[in-house]
């Protein structure tokens, strides 16, 4: 019955891009609804196949709205010519061999793994029942399906925003469950009173990261927007992924938001220096200084009273992760396959007796997304994606200079320092690899690129406007014709 939803669910949406060809504002509304469609992932989410239960980073085939509607705004841009060739830039390049190359790691993917289907020995403990076993290849599926559906979101996002010269739309539409995230939160707080808020997400530390890569984008707006009727709702938008991220008490997101503020705020006064930008950015500091006394008892209780046992198992797992990559260096341990690999009757994570765990239980996973995408897809895959990250990032740094003077300017420090702070919070975790985290970087993947298409080159194409605004030439005087000049 799934499939059959599924497969009708892509055909509606055909037609519905179809319909939305006809007009811009059509595909707009779309792009807008990918932000709208993050407040409730879970629920707008169909499982295909599940395996919620997996200590995994993928534990589903989804078919999410955001993908849905990325397939509506594809068949939108094709029937106008306008989708371009598949491996239209290097992000698109980038995107393909990190799918690519993590497909030779189905080798070493487990094929009869038993997973946490248990019965209970006789001394009442818990252990792997052997007649429900799962293989470890439907987990690898999960993601060979994900990351097409992001370059889909990708692909999507690029060719909207560059065929119509128009990145708002996006914004609108996650400054949207900014705001209503916020207000979750400030729930959570003072009338529930939750010790690390989630807000609308299903995670605190998927919404810490969430938030802070759009903090970082609509502080850059906040800074360098001057004349802008959109001003005020980036602005609002800013301060509520600020304290939503703040809220959640992520170690990871205390540490890489100030940075990534103090990177936008250096680049901005570096590239695009306007008196406004001292006369914005002092209030703020003086905001930013006042909570960060007020918050500061709380954030060191967070980090003095953190479990010991968690630092001891970061260390464990990169340990672990360490081997499983000398073991497997080309092709990794089996793509998604951590959660059958890191457990007995494999010997990769030697701490079993250390931590006391009883027969059955089932380890986490490495918090770290590098070593994560390393140990279970190989040497090639992870430069692949390095790949991936760092052409965006470097892309969104050479844009900085590019824009200097235009309104787009700050989408590209924004996104810069946003995804300098994701980057580096990646070192710590793994989240990441959350399809809402993912969806939400390939968006912000596909304005780079966008702006790199129209404005990143030294040719480009007739009819687009150049990268740096021109001084305007002074008009001649207009001097009304005689009648000998009517007569000839």
């Amino acid at each position: 019955m799934k499939p059959f939803v599924v497969i009708v669910a892509f055909m509606v949406m055909a037609v519905v891009g179809v319909f939305a060809s006809s007009a811009k504002k059509y595909q707009k509304w779309l792009i807008m609804a990918f932000g709208l469609a993050m407040a409730k992932w879970p629920s707008m989410s169909l499982m295909l196949f599940s395996a919620e239960w997996y200590r995994g980073s993928t534990r589903g085939m989804e078919v999410s709205l955001p993908y849905l509607l990325a397939f509506a705004v594809m068949v939108a841009l094709m029937l106008k010519h306008r989708a371009g060739k598949l491996f239209i830039d290097a992000g698109s390049v980038f995107f393909f061999l990190y799918w690519f190359l993590s497909l030779p790691s189905l080798m070493n993917c487990e094929t009869a793994y038993v997973g946490e289907k248990f019965t209970l020995d006789a001394m009442g403990h818990s252990i792997p029942d052997l007649n429900n076993p799962e293989p470890g290849l439907l987990y690898a599926w999960f993601e060979i399906w994900k990351v097409p559906m992001m370059f889909l979101v990708y692909r999507s996002v690029r060719g909207y925003c560059y065929n119509f010269d128009d990145y708002e739309a996006p914004l609108v539409g996650m400054g949207i469950v900014a705001i209503l995230n916020c207000l979750e939160v400030l729930k959570q707080h003072f009338i529930i009173h939750v010790a690390q808020a989630k807000g609308i997400f299903a995670h605190q530390n998927s919404m810490a990261m969430w938030t802070m890569l759009m903090a970082c984008v609509f502080f850059a707006a906040y800074l360098n927007l001057n004349k802008s009727r959109m001003r005020k709702f980036y602005v609002v938008a800013f301060i509520s992924a600020t304290v939503a991220c703040l809220r959640t008490y992520s170690r990871g997101a205390m540490m890489c938001m100030p940075m990534a503020f103090g990177l936008i705020s250096l680049v901005s006064f570096v590239r695009n220096f306007n008196f406004r930008l001292v006369t914005r950015l002092m209030p703020l500091l003086v905001v930013a200084l006042l909570g960060a006394c007020l918050a500061l008892p709380k954030m060191i209780e967070r980090f003095n009273t953190a479990s010991s046992n968690s630092g001891r198992m970061r260390v464990v797992f990169a340990e672990a992760a360490q081997r499983m990559i000398k073991e497997h260096p080309l092709a990794g341990i089996g793509l998604n396959n951590w959660g059958i690999k890191i457990n007995p009757p494999y010997e990769y994570s030697q701490h079993r007796e250390e931590f006391r765990f009883v027969p059955g239980f089932k380890d986490g996973i490495v918090e770290t997304i590098y070593l994560l995408v390393w140990a279970e897809c190989g040497t090639p895959c992870f430069l692949a994606l390095l790949g991936l990250f760092f052409w965006h990032l470097y892309t969104a740094f050479k844009l900085t200079g590019r824009l200097r003077g235009r309104k787009e300017f700050f989408l590209a420090v924004g996104i810069m320092g946003g995804l300098f702070a994701l980057f580096t919070q990646s070192i710590l975790e793994w989240v990441l690899k959350q399809s809402i985290n993912f969806c939400q970087m390939s968006m912000c993947f596909g304005i780079i690129a966008a702006l790199n298409a129209r404005y990143g080159g030294k040719k480009r194409r007739r009819g687009l406007p150049a990268a740096k605004p021109r001084p305007e030439t002074p008009a001649l005087p207009q001097v009304a014709p005689d009648e000998t000049t009517l007569r000839h």
